[in-house]
């Protein structure tokens, strides 16, 4: 009896270490699993976070090309000789070619766009609804293009003209839903995430807890590091929410929260408040000539250039959508937004970045809308963003490569 305790106690002594390692080894493995998982959505979360970027920077960019496609339709009609009526004719039908071609890709992919084509029922849904209205724009402008070049006297002209206008208007209350559906559903995408990622930290956290207590084995090290790397993703993963992924400026979603905040204190404290809007100079004939890669390159470069001139702490330069981009000057008067403008554009000329197709200068230059507030409680921002629109296509109508202001509010 003796004998068979002993042997006993010798076969549970001899395989208690390698029940300890089994134990152990499952342990790592099961975290090894875990952490590879969490890399995993990670970067998933990293690629979906950039692509719903992207998508609601072109969504955004629609609401900008139906508002060109109203007023290139106005210079045909407002157009004192042919060749004014020709390049507003040009300008309409570039305009239409990229709103028309960015809405199919929003609906059914488009790989250099990098738009996935991928929706939710109630995008589709409000892309239904958008339909009528963007059939008729479409269907307006190109009956106005083709009346054009048979007869530019076409009495028909003004009465499309007008049709035109009024159902632009119903076009963009749409295409500003869908941005804002958009924008909701990358938050709650992102916001999954998260809660996945504490889950997943959560469940690591207990694992080496148990592999402590069973087995007896320091687990401290592998924690503190998985916590800061957790730590340091999940502020990453922040950062890719709220930043542009070609210029590492603040995205369009990003910027309005800023001015919402800014606006709100601009009216307790009875400051001014500035904005600067620009775009790059015949753009499009940039990418034609040397490619959509040479072009993100350019973008890159005028980004940096306008962060390194603006670059009180209070001032917020974003990517407002393709090739424009927006500053918010808090505590800024007309006079100083407009001084800070000038010399952005001048620094941006100084970059000489050939262009030969710009009929502005020989190289790459921006033009530069201004304007600014001192906000009451009655006021909106919307004002103050369409003001600072007007006067950068006012820049541009002026012939490019300047600086024009809104008149002070």
């Amino acid at each position: 009896m003796e004998e068979s305790q002993f042997q006993n106690l010798s076969l549970r002594i001899k395989h208690t270490p390698a029940s300890l390692t089994r134990r152990y080894v499952l342990a790592l493995s099961l975290i090894a699993l875990l952490t590879v998982v969490g890399q995993i959505l990670m970067q998933y979360s990293f690629s979906t976070q950039d692509l719903d970027s992207n998508t609601i920077n072109l969504a955004g960019r629609q609401r900008m090309l139906c508002t060109a496609i109203s007023k290139d339709a106005l210079a045909v009609l407002a157009a004192p000789d042919p060749s004014i009526r020709r390049q507003a004719l040009t300008k309409l039908r570039d305009h239409l070619g990229v709103w028309v071609r960015t809405h199919e890709g929003l609906l059914k992919g488009d790989r250099e766009l990098r738009l996935s084509g991928r929706n939710s029922p109630e995008i589709m849904r409000l892309f239904d609804r958008l339909e009528s209205s963007r059939s008729e724009v479409v269907a307006q402008a190109e009956a106005l293009l083709a009346s054009a070049d048979r007869d530019p006297s076409d009495h028909a002209t003004p009465r499309r003209v007008m049709r035109l206008l009024r159902v632009s208007d119903e076009a963009i209350s749409w295409i500003d839903r869908i941005v804002g559906r958009y924008a909701l559903e990358a938050r709650q995408r992102l916001n999954r995430a998260k809660t996945i990622s504490v889950i997943l930290a959560a469940t690591i956290l207990l694992v080496l807890c148990l592999e402590v207590l069973v087995i007896f084995r320091p687990a401290v090290g592998t924690l503190s590091r998985y916590i800061s790397e957790l730590a340091a993703s999940t502020e990453q993963m922040h950062e890719l929410s709220i930043r542009d992924g070609l210029t590492g400026l603040y995205n369009r979603r990003y910027f309005d929260q800023l001015l919402a905040a800014e606006w709100q204190r601009a009216v307790r404290e009875k400051q001014p408040l500035s904005l600067i809007m620009f775009d790059v100079d015949y753009f499009k004939l940039f990418n034609d000539t040397y490619g959509h890669q040479a072009g993100d390159e350019v973008l890159a470069r005028i980004a940096g250039t306008a962060r390194d001139t603006l670059r009180r702490p209070a001032d917020v330069v974003a990517r407002y959508g393709g090739e424009e981009f927006i500053a918010l000057l808090p505590g800024t008067d007309l006079g100083g937004a407009a001084f800070l403008a000038e010399k952005v554009r001048a620094e941006v000329e100084t970059l000489a970045i050939e262009h030969p197709s710009s009929r502005a200068a020989p190289m790459v230059t921006v033009s530069l809308g201004v304007a600014a507030i001192r906000p009451t409680p009655e006021d909106r921002s919307s004002q103050l963003l369409r003001q600072v629109d007007e006067a950068m296509y006012e820049a541009k109508r002026r012939g490019r490569n300047r600086v024009d202001t809104a008149p002070s509010s």
